[in-house]
């Protein structure tokens, strides 16, 4: 989001290169750590649940490798960044510039062209990831579960019926005849 926020706006409102690249930083890396714990669960259960794992597509495995890629690389770009390990790279003069201009249809591609290489990384990474929507479960980012709201509640059972004889039903689950 911050690649969003053009430095004039920043300036406007009295924050500071500093002030704003430690806020950036901080929000950046929280959320960068939270989505990796939560692609980590993700994974373990798709991989641990036979049920689950039974019911992965190919295409998963390609949509995690390239969600974990390009998390990693984002997380790898803002460490080398804030540690100077990319040269003093300006991002919010070379990649924020030319990512606000994808939304213009004005592309300057020599800003991306001068990035490090952890930024365009991520970029491809990311673009990949978009170009793997509508052949991977990420298509699902479309729908609102709206019906969630209103559905029954799931009921399971047994399947053997003499189980069920057996012990008497909860309250509220009388056998209606």
């Amino acid at each position: 989001m911050g690649l969003l926020i053009p430095r004039g706006w920043t300036d406007a409102v009295g924050l500071s290169d500093h002030a704003y690249h430690l806020l950036a930083v901080s929000t950046g890396a929280v959320a960068g750590l939270a989505a990796a714990a939560g692609i980590a669960v993700l994974v373990h259960r798709r991989l641990t649940v036979p049920a689950v794992r039974r019911a992965m597509l190919k295409s998963d495995h390609l949509m995690y490798a390239f969600l974990l890629g390009a998390m990693a690389l984002g997380l790898a770009a803002t460490v080398l960044n804030s540690t100077g390990q990319t040269g003093g790279y300006n991002y919010r003069k070379g990649v924020s510039v030319w990512f606000r201009s994808l939304f213009a249809l004005s592309t300057d591609y020599q800003l991306m062209a001068a990035a490090p290489l952890v930024f365009r990384l991520h970029v491809l990474f990311g673009f990949t990831l978009f170009a793997l929507i509508p052949y991977s479960r990420l298509v699902h980012v479309f729908s609102a579960p709206l019906a969630y709201l209103v559905r029954p509640f799931v009921v399971y059972r047994r399947r053997d019926p003499g189980q069920l004889a057996a012990r008497p039903p909860k309250r509220g689950w009388e056998r209606v005849s």
